[in-house]
């Protein structure tokens, strides 16, 4: 639990201070640009949160401490490479899908099966939500980046988000195919994947901002 919240702080930490310009003008509430935290204060939090979630996973196994490093590495370069390039919407779900396996590796000192079915899917999954994630950004008068919605039009984004999203959670059904684990989270992926159609079809027909904001939480 403790690595989990240093990581998710770490990321939020970068996140929040390479968007702090776009989010001057696009989210004006948030710390930084509110003022209620400064800049280089947010930046040297997250390298803190990364040290010491290094140094607490080392002992327990070097490869989950260098996936800490490599996690470190994709998320610094994600919010830069919205401004240039449509490759940062791989990059932070490239982060997320390795973190069963780090939790495999801090846990048994292995790498589990179902941490690798969990990896890809959850890299998968999260490219679909990074993608409709860019329409709660698409209000007018805001500061477009480089992405998918953008790039090549409303519409085509959303269908390569729902197909990827799909695909994510049918790489979930695979270990209960398989009799790697039980059947009930075949019901959850049902949800799921309910969840994922209805609300992309909705955004389809309707893609704008405050709709891309609904499919995001559904």
């Amino acid at each position: 639990p403790l690595a989990g919240l240093l990581g998710c702080a770490s990321v939020q930490c970068f996140n929040d201070y390479e968007d702090r310009f776009v989010d001057a003008q696009n989210a004006a509430f948030r710390p930084i640009p509110s003022g209620r935290l400064r800049a280089r204060d947010v930046l040297a939090a997250g390298h803190g949160c990364v040290v010491v979630w290094v140094l607490l996973s080392m002992p327990r196994s070097p490869y989950a401490a260098a996936i800490v490093v490599l996690v470190y590495l994709l998320t610094r370069w994600y919010s830069r490479a919205k401004r240039a390039t449509l490759v940062h919407h791989l990059l932070l779900p490239a982060a997320l899908g390795l973190l069963p396996l780090y939790g495999s590796l801090m846990v048994s000192g292995t790498v589990a099966p179902l941490a690798v079915f969990a990896g890809v899917s959850i890299f998968l999954i999260d490219i679909n939500m990074n993608i409709i994630g860019a329409f709660k950004d698409l209000w007018d008068g805001s500061v477009h980046e480089r992405v998918l919605p953008v790039v090549w039009g409303a519409r085509p984004a959303i269908v390569l988000a729902l197909i990827v999203g799909l695909v994510g959670v049918s790489v979930q059904a695979i270990p209960v195919l398989t009799g790697r684990c039980g059947a009930l989270p075949l019901v959850l992926l049902a949800c799921g994947a309910g969840l994922t159609i209805s609300s992309r079809l909705r955004l389809y027909r309707s893609p704008r901002a405050s709709v891309g904001a609904s499919a995001l939480a559904s």
